[in-house]
């Protein structure tokens, strides 16, 4: 009796074992064929809303799950998914799009022209001062209405499969802007049009992958299986696995070095030296320096309330951040790029004549007499928060913490609600829009972060004339750069270039740089 139950034990262990070793088989088989993209520069999603779509940790999924009425191509040219046509007439400023038929969501259901039309008058609603937006013909009276959501402005229309967009005056390349995520299409019925909010459990996706696994620090999307090959004649695959990590471990994780994986960073993470450790091991392609890193100051915490003591930490800042980084400083808000550079040297003599010496003493002598809350998220680059440590240590300031903040969502509410006087930022301009960009920027009740900005009277003045009739006032863009310069809430100190690095040169010698950053899978696309 003993003997049977024995051998059947055993028989039953060795059953066990094999299967283990068949299933890890097929897992690994299976995981071979998965493309990786690992994300260094910023944490997982905070939401789903396509309205979230453009912060720095929503935007690479909002890529991944949804659809937008204008997509840049991987040869930098624009297409749609969801559009048979799209075109602007000049002479009549007027926007027009003609939908595709039997375009469908994830459930089944059927993409309308509705749907895309609801994703601008959603925006109009919810931004009105937002680039081009603000330009639609009826934008104002509709606002007044009762319940806007439930109709258009004057200026959108949508009979059948077409869509007009009217404008009041003339904007340049305006169907580039539709290719932000802050438009990607979703069902309007998920909507509530009465509070603006999503209702909908789980948002059918109208892009061209579904997401199938979220654990940890890692998200699984598969292509849908009802979408044909995606625009520009490439293969992309059927899985994409995302991977956060903190920058610094990709110079050691020996995990990353598949043939199918990707990485995105920036100079901003790395120091020059691992910036060099990085170019040895893997292939790596640069974007434009079309970046740029800022110091954000909090003007609702003394001494900080002064735009002179504002001023003279972020000079000091500066200065450290040189130290810290073995690299030179920059002030401008605009990179070599596009129009409106100017070097440190050039904004400091111009800011000479506003802050005088008896200004910044006081400012030296209040610092000593501070107390100052601080936290941050942990991908916040390291020459970063050494910097701030060392500027607050050598003016006098006692710093409260710093705490360290789960992730970007946080880190941008303590900032907003005064709990922490400083906070790192990193944004960028696309070259074929800047003054847009720039507008887009410091839109009211777009990014959360930049609040202090939206009631800026003087900043607001200078962006509602940087552009007239589709032209650029050169001007104004000077008088931007000075003042943010000079108002010291928000600080330049650096232009970076985004990377993607791989094993793989082929993944990486190839992607759209019409935009600051690249879907997902246009990195690996094979011909």
């Amino acid at each position: 009796m003993k003997s049977s139950y024995w051998k059947k034990l055993v028989y039953l262990l060795i059953v066990l074992a094999v299967t283990k070793v068949i299933a890890k088989t097929v897992i690994e088989g299976k995981e071979s064929n998965v493309s990786t993209f690992v994300i260094t520069e910023t944490g997982k999603y905070t939401s789903l809303d396509p309205l979230d779509g453009d912060s720095s940790q929503n935007l690479p999924v909002a890529r991944m799950l949804y659809a937008t009425p204008v997509e840049i191509n991987a040869d930098n040219t624009l297409g749609s998914r969801l559009l048979e046509s799209f075109d602007y007439d000049q002479s009549t400023k007027t926007i027009k799009w003609v939908v595709k038929d039997n375009v469908s969501y994830s459930d089944g259901s059927m993409i309308t022209a509705e749907d895309i039309a609801f994703s601008v008058s959603r925006m109009a609603f919810t931004r009105p001062g937002f680039p081009l937006i603000k330009l639609i013909v009826g934008l104002d009276e509709w606002l007044k209405k009762s319940e806007p959501l439930k109709m258009y402005p004057s200026g959108i229309e949508v009979n059948g499969h077409t869509i007009t967009i009217k404008l009041k005056e003339d904007y340049p390349h305006p169907l580039f802007r539709f290719c932000l995520e802050l438009f990607s299409v979703i069902p309007k019925s998920c909507v509530n049009l009465n509070t603006n909010k999503i209702e909908c459990r789980k948002i059918p996706t109208s892009g061209y992958y579904e997401m199938v696994e979220n654990v940890d620090d890692t998200l699984l999307f598969q292509k849908r299986p009802s979408i044909a090959e995606i625009q520009g004649k490439l293969t992309y695959p059927s899985e994409i696995r995302f991977v956060y990590s903190d920058a610094a471990k990709i110079l050691e994780d020996k995990a990353l070095v598949s043939n199918k994986t990707v990485i995105q960073s920036s100079e901003a993470k790395l120091t020059r030296e691992q910036m060099k450790v990085v170019k040895s091991n893997y292939e790596v392609s640069f974007t434009p320096a079309a970046w740029f890193t800022l110091l954000q100051v909090n003007p609702n915490i003394a001494p900080f309330d002064k735009p002179e003591c504002r001023f003279e930490f972020a000079r000091l800042f500066r200065k450290n951040f040189e130290i810290e980084s073995d690299e030179g400083s920059e002030g401008s808000i605009f990179t070599k790029l596009v129009r409106g550079y100017k070097t440190l040297d050039d904004l400091t003599k111009i800011e000479s004549q506003t802050h005088s010496n008896s200004d910044r003493a006081r400012c030296l002598e209040e610092f000593r007499k501070s107390r100052i809350p601080w936290g941050f998220e942990k991908t916040t680059p390291i020459t970063f928060s050494k910097a701030i440590l060392k500027t607050a240590k050598d003016l006098g300031i006692q710093i409260d913490g710093p705490l360290e903040f789960k992730d970007r969502k946080e880190e941008v509410e303590k900032f907003v609600s005064d709990q922490s006087a400083f906070m790192y930022g990193r944004t960028g301009f696309w070259a074929l829009d800047p003054t847009g960009d720039t507008q887009m920027l410091f839109t009211p009740n777009l990014h959360k972060g930049l609040k202090h900005f939206w009631n800026d009277q003087v900043l607001q003045g200078f962006l509602q004339t940087i552009v007239t009739n589709g032209e650029v006032n050169v001007s104004t863009v000077d008088a931007i750069n000075n003042y943010l310069f000079q108002d010291a809430k928000l600080n330049v100190y650096s232009h970076i270039r985004r990377f993607y690095a791989s094993k793989n040169k082929e993944l990486v010698q190839r992607f759209p740089i019409g935009i600051t950053s690249p879907s997902p899978w246009h990195l690996f696309g094979e011909h």
